[in-house]
């Protein structure tokens, strides 16, 4: 899977409000071409993959020594 980076090179930090932004983003031009629906899937599977943990919480920044987890807004957490 391709790795989502929003500070080419540099890997981190990684804050879920960037992955949150490009769904957002591509989802707005879907209409256009399919390709943005692609990469609309492709980020969404990279987050879920990535950036939530085993117990269902979503890690809303991650270093290469930290993880920031946060419960959904509404109090839940998946899983």
């Amino acid at each position: 899977m391709v790795r989502m980076v929003w500070r080419y090179p540099k890997v981190y930090p990684i804050d879920i409000h960037n992955q949150a932004q490009g769904i957002i983003t591509f989802s707005n031009y879907i209409s256009q071409s399919s390709q943005y629906l692609d990469a609309s899937a492709l980020i969404v599977a990279w987050t879920c993959n990535n950036m939530l943990d085993k117990d269902g919480y979503f890690i809303t920044v991650l270093t290469a020594y930290i993880k920031i987890r946060h419960l959904l807004s509404d109090g839940h957490k998946l899983g």
